[in-house]
């Protein structure tokens, strides 16, 4: 590998080879080399299939992006790039980088890849406020159901008496809110299509014992801008992964 000296320190040079052990000693070195790997095999495939970003596009990328941190004139600007070590090249060609990753996402996967694989992924990111009562006994939970529904007892009562759940006895069963897809099959079946006004659910016969759960809340995702970047940043990983399969990687260094 060929030396560069990076900086000087009391007089004693710290070359690239230096800048290599760090990132490798600090466990950087993988996540660098990852996302090096990742723009070149973008630049490569955009330009194999003729995809390119015209001066305005990136002018006007360059504009948002300033808009978004607050940098509303050119000295600002290159404030903010001179304490990050940034030149407006370096600027300009991450900007492209952003450009290109994303018009090679719709060109491999089609123009509606975002919203289909949102709506096959949508557990991700909605998520629903329950409650839950669990018990070892399917009499005793029987009872307890029934006492429920007929309004003779609170269900924050009863968790709290004969709840086994020692994480959410205490709060009368209250697990507050979670990601559909954190929770089990069985639960996510058995909730599906609650209001989320308090409907009771069970009792279910589950591998942690018997469970009754609570609807307290739900909240059902709809494609925000950070899921659909979320989205966008998965799909390209998925690319590159299988890129990487085919595209054999030697590391020199």
């Amino acid at each position: 590998m060929k030396e560069f000296p990076w900086l000087r320190v009391d007089g004693v040079d710290v070359t690239t080879t230096d800048f290599v052990r760090a990132l490798k000693r600090t466990g950087q070195w993988d996540r660098i080399l990852q996302e090096v790997v990742n723009d070149r095999f973008v630049r490569e495939e955009a330009s194999r299939r003729g995809i390119q970003v015209s001066d305005d596009e990136l002018q006007k990328l360059s504009d948002t992006v300033r808009r978004q941190l607050d940098l509303h004139d050119a000295t600002a600007t290159h404030a903010w790039l001179k304490s990050r070590h940034l030149s407006v090249e370096d600027w300009e060609e991450a900007l492209e980088q952003d450009l290109l990753s994303r018009r090679l996402v719709f060109a491999i996967y089609g123009e509606n890849i975002v919203e289909t694989r949102f709506a096959e992924t949508i557990d991700r990111y909605s998520r629903v406020c329950l409650s839950r009562l669990c018990c070892d006994d399917e009499g005793r939970i029987d009872e307890i159901a029934e006492q429920i529904r007929r309004g003779e007892a609170a269900f924050s009562s009863l968790a709290r008496r004969y709840s086994s759940d020692e994480r959410t006895q205490e709060l009368g069963g209250q697990m507050g809110w979670v990601l559909l897809s954190d929770l089990p099959a069985q639960l996510r079946s058995a909730i599906d299509g609650s209001s989320g006004k308090g409907e009771l659910v069970g009792p279910l016969n589950t591998s942690e014992g018997w469970v009754l759960l609570r609807v307290e809340g739900v909240h059902a995702a709809t494609l925000e801008e950070w899921i659909r970047e979320e989205i966008l940043a998965d799909l390209l990983a998925e690319w590159v992964l299988q890129e990487g399969t085919n595209r054999p990687t030697e590391l020199l260094v």
